[in-house]
């Protein structure tokens, strides 16, 4: 996990076991929105979702009816 993703902000380490559960409601329950496709006609989605006062944001690719996960981060510029 990359420091400059803010993690620790919402979590208390910076590991995938806590970040996951974050991940998996924000893009459940967030708003998503396509923004693009990638080379392979794959549609990129961009997902926005508030985890108590904080704003997660991530990017995720929908291929063959599954959703994949690309990235993921506590936005932290631009508040």
């Amino acid at each position: 996990m990359q420091s400059k993703h803010a993690w620790t902000k919402v979590t208390k380490k910076n590991q995938w076991k806590y970040v996951k559960p974050i991940v998996k409601k924000a893009m459940k329950s967030g708003k998503m929105e396509a923004i693009g496709k990638t080379k392979g006609k794959e549609i990129v989605y961009k997902f926005v979702y508030n985890y108590k006062g904080k704003i997660i944001e991530g990017t995720c690719i929908a291929k063959k009816g599954v959703v994949k996960l690309s990235d993921a981060w506590v936005k932290t510029i631009g508040l």
